[in-house]
């Protein structure tokens, strides 16, 4: 049945709450329907129908913004509702909450809306929504009460507002929150000049749970707004005010009441940073210095800084105006100086420890006679010091207790040599064998000599070593009463055995010769029989190795003018030398040439040099041992050539004597015969 609606009694009513906002916000609806042929619905006998409420933002077409259906009971044709009230229409907004109806109708952007009311059938189903739409005027749009959206920016003046109109009393406390008040909405514009008195805020007003907690920061406060003249010097206690300082004239306390100095701070916290806890100065600008600064003016005391524990006696550091403004710390928490004193540092970056009562100038002296101690677990310990009378001290490493303990040297974590608690010495080992073990080869290790004969030292030089490389390489002869070298057979692998008769012939070949060295400093004048290693190297070259030395091809002294060895030599740029000066010797390259001397690079500017010579990467020497087996091979050859002539005599020997007995007893027959014939004749027969 069609239905349709004669009469729209239209009565909107908001039930607002000033005081609470729970207060349910309804709009009041009366209508009149009638069916197609003009009869009120439930004209004799009330009935109940689904009425379906919807509020457009047009006329026509469009989505509902809102929705709500509701069963009234309609007597005479008459019914009446309040709209907020109802169910929720499925796909559209309605009153999940009393709020719904209300959010629509305070929206700044619903300015027209119009309602549709749809009656369902007496069957429950809905028919054509009643046309045309009811336009919601004035009385709906009360919702809005709660917002003045017609004030314009300076709308409240001044002069709208009585003398002393809005007190304390007039806003409910808590009223003007931070979320009421649009950010950067109160400006300097906003408040006359001296508009903020004394008497414009009530005593104890301003209190900290007034002010929300960081409200009040830099960008709040226009740049130079709080000056001394905008504070009054009587209402901030015992400050004084003067020009833009702000000071106080007695001491001050900072987390505490007892106070015994011009400033004394009492940290409340426990943390140990130090952001949390102490004097903290921070200056986050790029390219700026946090500094605490101490300062005296000229004769007028130190600087100091002192630590101390409960009172009792500390430490202090400060400078000392009477020696030389050198840092001084002292063991008297008030005074780092004088007796007090246990280290210096001087200006020139020299350390000072006292020992004793005694401050050594020296670059560093320790405590307890110059020795450097330190435990390493328990009682053992070492040390280092120095003992001896003049001219004849002796530096010494120790370590003590148990007599335990090794003297280890290393290299970052790896262990280059030990001195065992046996006296042993290791190198390349941790556990020596011997009162000198070294194991492992290098390939880069060379050896020199002080130029005057009184020392031997040592110099790690970059080495090219052709073949071997060595253990153990020394600049003159090894006295032992004798000498083993490993020639196990597991070790080796046998590729054949020696020609003996070749060996004969190379060792023949061999020259043996007379000579000194040039380098009689070193070597002495006196006269040797060896080979010579180039010799060597022709006929017998696995004995010789090549290897990087310095030799004495210059070995003359000169002078050094501005940075020129006056020498004339036939060096050339690039080659290395070996040089020695008063500090030692040295290797250099040399980097200029000229005709009456050379440069290297190194500092040397002037004084006396002795030049060595060059260093050569070709430098000889001969494995005396393989030359020594090569004999041996030679040997057993010349004694099997003498077993083979021995063994070819005796075969001629006895060849010889066969034939001397046969011819023996063949003289024997004849001189036989010979009596015979003798004694024939004596007879006459």
């Amino acid at each position: 049945m069609k239905k349709l609606l004669t009469t729209l009694l239209f009565a909107t009513g908001i039930s607002l709450a000033v005081a609470q906002d729970s207060a349910p916000y309804f709009l009041s609806y009366q209508g009149r329907v009638t069916d197609g042929a003009g009869l009120a619905i439930g004209n004799s006998i009330p009935e109940n129908r689904l009425v379906r409420f919807q509020i457009y933002s047009s006329a026509t077409g469009g989505t509902a913004v809102y929705g709500e259906q509701q069963t009234v009971t309609i007597s005479g044709g008459e019914f009446s509702v309040l709209i907020g009230n109802g169910q929720a229409v499925t796909g559209v907004s309605g009153p999940s909450n009393n709020t719904a109806l209300a959010t629509i109708l305070s929206s700044m952007s619903n300015n027209s809306l119009y309602l549709g009311v749809s009656v369902a059938a007496s069957g429950g189903n809905f028919t054509t929504e009643i046309s045309p739409r009811q336009q919601l005027v004035a009385g709906a749009f009360a919702f809005r009460s709660k917002i003045a959206e017609t004030v314009t920016n300076g709308g409240v003046t001044a002069s709208m507002l009585a003398t002393n109109a809005v007190t304390s009393d007039k806003i409910v406390n808590g009223a003007f929150t931070s979320d009421k008040i649009a950010a950067s909405a109160v400006t300097s514009d906003k408040i006359t000049a001296g508009a903020v008195t004394s008497d414009k805020i009530a005593a104890n007003a301003v209190t900290l749970n007034s002010i929300t907690n960081a409200s009040i920061t830099s960008a709040k406060i226009a740049s130079s707004t709080i000056t001394s003249s905008n504070i009054d010097g009587n209402s901030v206690g015992l400050w004084s005010v003067t020009g833009s300082n702000i000071y106080r004239s007695s001491n001050v306390g900072i987390g505490t009441t007892s106070i015994g100095a011009p400033l004394t701070v009492q940290p409340s916290s426990t943390n140990n940073s130090p952001d949390a806890n102490g004097i903290y100065v921070l200056n986050q600008a790029a390219g700026r210095n946090s500094v605490i600064a101490t300062r005296v003016a000229s004769g007028g005391g130190a600087p100091i800084y002192s630590m101390d524990i409960a009172g009792v006696a500390g430490w202090t550091m400060g400078i000392d105006p009477s020696d030389g403004q050198a840092l001084k710390f002292g063991v008297a928490w008030d005074n780092p100086f004088g007796t007090n004193t246990r280290l210096t540092l001087d200006r020139s970056g020299n350390m000072r420890l006292l020992s004793g009562t005694t401050l050594y100038t020296s670059t560093i002296d320790l405590y307890s006679n110059g020795k450097l101690k330190s435990y390493m677990a328990g009682d053992d310990y070492w040390e280092i010091f120095g003992e001896g009378s003049s001219d004849s001290g002796s530096l010494i490493i120790r370590s003590g207790d148990n007599g335990n303990e090794p003297i280890i040297f290393r290299q970052q974590d790896s262990e280059r040599m030990r001195i065992h608690s046996n006296g042993y010495v290791g190198i390349g080992t941790n556990n020596p064998n011997a009162p000198l073990h070294i194991s492992g080869t290098g390939s880069s290790v060379s050896y020199w000599r002080n130029a005057t004969g009184t020392g031997d030292g040592w110099s790690n030089t970059s080495y090219t070593s052709y073949s071997d490389a060595f253990s153990l390489i020394v600049s003159n002869g090894i006295l032992a009463d004798f000498i083993y070298l490993q020639s196990d057979e597991r070790i080796k692998v046998i590729e054949n055995f020696s020609d003996a008769e070749k060996d004969l012939e190379t060792l023949l070949k061999i020259q043996i010769t007379d000579f000194h060295y040039k380098d009689s400093v070193r070597n002495g004048s006196s006269k040797n029989k060896k080979v010579i290693a180039q010799q060597v190297e022709k006929v017998f070259p696995q004995a010789v190795r090549k290897l990087e030395s310095p030799i004495p091809d210059i070995f003359a002294e000169a002078a050094i003018t501005n940075g020129w060895v006056q020498l004339a030599t036939n060096l050339s740029v690039g080659e290395n030398v070996k040089l020695f000066t008063k500090q030692g010797e040295i290797q250099a390259k040399v980097t200029a040439v000229r005709a009456d001397g050379f440069q290297v690079d190194t500092d040397l500017k002037s004084g006396n040099v002795f030049v060595y010579g060059r260093i050569v990467k070709d430098f000889r020497a001969v494995d005396y041992d393989a030359i020594s087996m090569l004999n041996v091979s030679a040997t057993q050859q010349l004694n099997r050539d003498l077993e083979t002539v021995a063994a070819e005599s005796n075969d001629e020997f006895s060849k010889l004597r066969s034939e001397l007995d046969a011819k023996s007893q063949t003289i024997k027959q004849l001189e036989s015969r010979l009596e015979k014939l003798e004694a024939r004749l004596s007879n006459g027969n």
